[in-house]
């Protein structure tokens, strides 16, 4: 079963950040600047966060995953690129 993350990062070094993104890009669903909804199952989550542990550095770089239930409900305000599955107010 796959479960729905947030994934967000802040890369404190432009060459690491370059490599962040373009893994991140290849593994999750871009939503905006540094935010993005990965699909995953336990092994897939823990695979994810090895290659992430790989290209980042632990003390001068930030990345979280929040896990969101099924029935979590987002909802954007203004300008927006993609909305699958997002609830936008207007």
């Amino acid at each position: 079963m796959l479960n729905k993350y947030i994934v967000c990062y802040d890369i404190s070094e432009p060459r690491r950040l370059q490599k962040v993104h373009r893994y991140v890009s290849n593994e999750a669903e871009f939503l905006q600047k540094s935010v993005y909804k990965l699909y995953a199952n336990k092994k897939s989550l823990d695979d994810f966060i090895r290659s992430l542990e790989k290209i980042i550095c632990l003390d001068s770089d930030d990345v979280r995953i929040y896990p969101l239930s099924p029935q979590t409900k987002v909802e954007v305000w203004g300008k927006h690129v993609r909305s699958f599955g997002i609830h936008v107010l207007e």
